[in-house]
């Protein structure tokens, strides 16, 4: 079996070659399907080494549904050839234009000139030239679509100009006259009207001489015919500038409009305000001279225009106007009768301004940009005109695409697009989001460090990455993960020991896993877009949900659960699931043993199936896992860093770098028993053969750091990813490379250690050692015999062994291959470069609701199939930074509901009845917390048949008890904390704590029962603000309970938590009527606190003020007072 890097089996058909590559049809192994394998013998020429680190690095670069798309890359050392793996598609245009008659142009619009020329606008847009583009490298798909492939001898824009530009490499008819590099993107315009010339035309086309007379022969239109002869002019400088000129020219002549040429442009007059010309001149890059000459040279090549867009109304806001240019974006007001009033500049990331360039429209080819009067001020006038109605007509294109609007919710639009605008807000939010807490001191305990905050913080920061800077800002001392907060101090762990800090600096968000995020995010649309998700048509069935297959119910004879017929209906559906199933799930309802039994049934009928479940939270995920092992499922893998505290130790056992740790340490052991033996037989040390092997493993790890250490200079001084990087598989992002160092330090002080245990000093090494120090000192423990190279040899075998183990994704990505049920977050589980290539059958996302609609994609893109499970009335995801960021939103086009739209939201407003699931019945919370909870949340639709309470707790109070605290006058009040964003109630934490004493003393003398074996009794205490978690924190580390396991969670921490009894401090209480975070837009956060408890609820806060201010805390108040023997309201007279 003929096969590349041991994935890709060849067929038997003979290559297609050409150039100096071959491309193979072949099977992929780990996918089951088949792939298109392009092999590049390696030679000393370094201009051909060249042309194949610049295809991967183009295709890398570039993901368009009309590019071809590169799954895999790589060097086969048993071959001795570099090696593409790319989609298999059967034709090429050139065998296509042989086989059938020419394009008649009317088709060939369609069919091949737009897709082709907006490929091409993509790929100039990401800095790529292609430059061998020709009929052979135009891949054509079964359905007809065409595929821009082949990019050898591509040109990626970097920071170092190459001195490979592969200048000898070109295709006849399709190159133009000039030399290559003269200027950028033209040479592809020529290429591109040559083959759209030669499409049209019966004749092959042999050399550049041919390209005219074919070009006056073919029928086309007049304004098509001269804009194909402006593609291939002789005159570089007559052709336009690129893919994106080309493609909004191409559109215009298709909407029946004129292109202007060059000297028939408009006059459009610039007026810039003093603050304008003020931004221009103070910006760092400014070089000197006017801000008007800075204006009109950033103006002198591609300009795009457009209005700015006004998210209240979902309309263009037609008196401001935006226009980029090179480098600027420049805010234009229609104040002047002639002129444009320049009043803003600034220069946004390249990110912002190519995404604002592929939404407006090009104008390089109409308008002509003054900055001083015009003496015609007749043309003036005209030339406001003009790019006025250009721009007019542009905005009713892109509002007739925006079909939907408020009152019916976004059907129409194309909803992909429009969350990618939401993904790309959220991208510019976290790019100037980078602002840097102060402090003003710490505490270093190895790999972890307490900072003291200068100024509170309320938000939420456990779980998030941040980097301490030293306090001129610019050096990064140290990164790493916020494990604990308090109001004003947070914790901080690092991968490896935080050395010696300045007494006081600054911390900034650490935007590497935020990119990584991010970039996800972005693949995962990307793959729903182009039709290469797991499921193809999961794209068709986010747009229009109503078109989802009904699922083919199985029905269950053995169940593993006791579950009510609610359950048991969806487990049977969504066995049978074709598409997507969604399950609403209001607390207490049993997610997680729904989850449970779905897949036990699962894989009990389709036992070589896979399960991917993920969620946003590490307690849902962890939870479903241990009901899972409890059930008795193997092969269970857990996606996870071991060092993340948020991860249950109760499920630490299954993540995937320990299960591999305990099947290489199997492996290990026996290959070490044989080294051991040869060593005995041979009259070796066994001490001596343990430090050489622990040795020859460090010298591998010494020359991988020293790789990557390489690879960060290059970078640093190219700015670009090397040939090298991807060969080490660090392909996303730089901090990859920093985390791979840090990794590699932290093995190399293992192995350090390690082999000097074993030589108790017989050897001194060095703390630094490098890997011909490593290599001789194992060398020289053996010995020198031929018998003693034998078995040096044999240890390094398994020194590679096992080093590969530790680092190596195929490894990992083989035992994946195992696994039954895999698990992580939506995010975090393709974190595992291993897991990327795995088929999912099924993936269950759990907590959908609290996931944004393009994280959910990520692992939806990915399975076959897919169940939703949520709750719309918990909380959603946090958005609140990026709801507050008003002029984002306005950048972006987008409006606050879109933000809050979430997939799970999406589908279950749009979804067939026949998928969706409404679990009824709950079973945590007692009759009386279950029904209060859903008449105030849930339209009254749950049902709570469990009656059984806690024996005793009824003596101290009903069920759900509301402690009032409105009789202590002022005492009751909030405490407002430094900043004003956080809030206290030293009064509610008192009563709160004389709760706690009653309910301690109850259970020591028998009076309150405790459930389970624990003698404990579950209790958590809930606040909304920050502050006042943080004050019943330090309240009970005052107090010592023995028939109490209580903790403290803030609201937004809170959900997935489920206890005994549950006591909810309000905290608000002011004469502004001001409920903050407990306002009536945040009726979750309420519902999320009130239905953490089995048997008993308490709240306790000012209701008089709950029911003079709106909220959903006004209804809690209402439904006490109108059940009384359920509810109870006491009054507290003192505190």
């Amino acid at each position: 079996m003929d096969s590349i890097a041991g994935k890709y089996v060849l067929v038997d058909e003979p290559p297609r070659t050409g150039g100096f590559a071959s491309v193979h049809k072949a099977f992929d192994i780990t996918a089951q399907k088949l792939v298109a394998v392009k092999l590049m013998s390696r030679t000393e020429d370094p201009v051909r080494e060249q042309a194949v680190v610049r295809e991967m690095e183009s295709l890398r670069k570039l993901s368009h549904p009309n590019i071809i798309r590169l799954r895999d890359a790589g060097f086969d050392e048993s071959r001795d050839v570099h090696y593409l793996v790319l989609d298999w598609v059967e034709e090429s245009l050139a065998e296509v234009l042989e086989a059938k008659a020419s394009y008649e142009w009317d088709d060939l619009a369609g069919l091949l000139a737009e897709p082709l020329v907006q490929a091409l606008s993509y790929a100039h847009l990401n800095g790529v030239e292609h430059r061998d583009i020709k009929p052979s490298n135009i891949l054509m798909s079964d359905g007809g679509m065409p595929l821009l492939a082949d990019f050898g001898i591509a040109k990626v824009r970097q920071g170092v100009v190459s001195e490979h530009t592969l200048m000898r490499f070109g295709s006849g008819p399709y190159s133009p006259p000039e030399d290559d590099g003269e200027v950028k993107y033209v040479r592809d315009v020529y290429s591109m009207g040559v083959l759209l010339i030669q499409a049209m035309h019966q004749a092959r086309l042999r050399s550049r001489a041919d390209v005219e007379p074919a070009l006056q022969a073919v029928n086309i239109p007049p304004d098509v015919r001269k804009l194909l002869g402006r593609c291939v002019h002789l005159d570089y400088s007559e052709r336009p500038a690129n893919g994106a000129v080309l493609a909004d020219e191409l559109k215009n002549v298709l909407l029946g409009r004129s292109v202007l040429p060059v000297a028939s442009r408009s006059t459009v007059w610039l007026s810039l305000t003093n603050a304008a010309r003020r931004q221009l001149l103070e910006h760092p890059e400014a070089a000197g001279g006017s801000a008007e000459a800075a204006l009109l040279n950033d103006l002198n090549e591609d300009v795009f225009v457009a209005y700015r867009f006004d998210t209240g109304k979902r309309a263009a806001d037609r008196t401001v106007v935006f226009i980029a240019g090179k480098r600027w974006k420049f805010t234009l007001k229609l104040d002047s009768p002639l002129a444009l009033v320049v009043t803003g500049a600034r220069a946004p990331e390249y990110e912002e301004l190519e995404r604002f360039r592929r939404a407006a429209l090009n104008v390089a080819e109409f308008a002509a940009w003054v900055c001083s009067e015009p003496r015609n001020r007749v043309q003036a006038e005209s030339g406001r005109h003009d790019l006025l109605s250009a721009l007019d007509a542009f905005e009713e294109e892109k509002q007739a695409v925006r079909t939907g609007d408020l009152s019916t919710g976004y059907d129409g639009l194309d909803m992909l697009q429009e969350w990618s605008r939401v993904l790309q807000a959220r991208e510019d939010l976290a790019r100037g989001s980078n602002r840097t807490l102060n402090y003003s001191n710490r505490v270093v305990r190895g790999r972890e460090v307490d900072l003291e905050l200068r100024d509170p913080v309320e938000e939420d920061l456990v779980g998030t990455d941040w980097e301490i800077v030293a306090r001129d800002s610019r050096r990064v001392v140290a990164y790493g993960q916020i494990i604990n907060q308090d109001s004003d101090s947070v914790t901080l762990r690092s991968k490896t020991p935080i050395g010696a800090l300045e007494r006081s600096g600054g911390l900034r968000p650490f935007l590497g896993p935020s990119r990584k995020a991010l970039q996800r995010q972005r693949d995962a649309l990307s793959a729903l877009r182009n039709g290469t998700a797991a499921r193809p048509e999961l794209r068709a069935r986010i747009q229009n949900p109503a078109e989802v297959e009904a699922p083919i119910p199985r029905k269950v004879d053995d169940w593993v659960g006791t579950l009510d017929d609610g359950k048991k209906k969806a487990v049977e559906a969504a066995l049978g699931v074709q598409d997507v199933l969604l399950v609403e799930g209001p607390p207490g309802t049993g997610k997680t043993d729904l989850i449970a039994e779905i897949v036990f049934q699962s894989l009990k009928e389709r036992p070589n199936s896979r399960i991917l479940i993920v969620s946003q939270t590490h307690v849902a995920v962890d939870n479903a896992l241990t009901r899972l092992e409890q059930a008795g499922i193997e092969g269970i893998v857990r996606l996870g860093h071991p060092d993340d505290p948020r991860v249950d130790k109760t499920v630490s056992h299954l993540l995937l770098n320990r299960r591999m740790t305990k099947w290489a340490e199997g492996i290990r052991r026996n290959a070490q028993r044989y080294l051991e033996k040869v060593a005995n037989e041979r009259g070796l040390d066994l001490r001596h053969l343990h430090a050489a092997l622990s040795l020859r493993q460090l010298a591998k790890v010494v020359k991988e750091r020293n790789d990557v250490e390489r690879e960060i200079e290059r970078r640093v001084r190219s700015n670009d990813t090397s040939a090298l990087a991807t060969s080490l598989e660090i392909v996303e992002d730089d901090s990859d490379l920093q985390e791979r160092v840090d990794d590699l330090a932290l093995r190399y002080d293992q192995l350090h250690a390690e082999a000097a245990e074993h030589l108790a000093g017989d050897l001194t090494l060095h703390a630094d050692m490098a890997v011909e120090d490593a290599l001789s000192a194992a060398g020289a423990l053996l010995g020198t015999s031929v018998s003693a190279q034998r078995l040096l040899d044999l240890v390094g075998l398994q020194a590679e062994w096992l080093q590969r183990t530790a680092t190596d994704n195929r490894l990992a990505e083989a035992f994946l291959g195992t696994a039954r049920v895999v698990a992580g977050t939506c995010i975090g589980f393709v974190g595992q470069a291993a897991v990327r290539n795995l088929e999912i059958d099924l993936c269950i996302l759990d907590e959908a609701s609290k996931a944004t609609a393009t994280e959910a994609m990520v692992p939806l893109s990915r399975s076959r199939r897919a169940i939703l499970v949520g709750d719309n009335n918990q909380l959603p995801p946090q958005e609140e930074e990026l709801l507050r960021s008003t002029e984002i939103l306005t950048d972006h086009g987008i409006d606050e509901d879109l933000v809050k739209e979430t997939l799970f939201k999406w589908f279950s407003h749009r979804l067939p009845e026949h998928s969706k699931f409404l679990l009824r019945d709950q079973y945590r919370m007692i009759r009386p917390i279950g029904d209060m909870v859903s008449t105030c949340f849930y339209r009254g639709e749950l049902s709570s048949p469990r009656t059984d309470g806690l024996p005793g707790l009824e003596l101290l109070g009903k069920p759900v008890l509301w402690l009032d605290t409105s009789r202590l006058g002022e005492e009751r009040r909030e405490d407002r904390g430094p900043g004003g964003i956080s809030y206290a109630n030293r009064a509610e934490a008192r009563i709160i704590f004389t709760r706690l004493e009653t309910l301690e003393i109850a259970i020591e003398k028998g009076i309150v029962s405790t459930p389970g074996d624990s003698g404990k009794l579950e209790v958590l205490l809930i606040a909304p603000y920050r502050r006042q978690v943080e004050e019943m924190r330090r309240r009970l580390s005052l107090r010592r309970f023995t028939r109490l396991q209580v903790d403290v969670l803030s609201v937004d921490a809170v959900q997935g938590r489920q206890c005994d009894v549950a006591i909810f401090s309000v905290t608000r209480s002011n004469h502004k009527l001001s409920l903050g975070f407990l306002g009536a837009e945040n009726w979750r956060r309420i519902n999320v606190a009130v239905s953490r408890a089995r048997f008993g609820l308490t709240i306790v806060g000012d209701a008089e003020f709950c029911q003079s201010a709106n909220g959903a805390l006004r209804d809690v108040v209402r439904y006490i007072g109108e059940h009384p023997d359920d509810c109870d309201v006491q009054a507290v007279e003192n505190a």
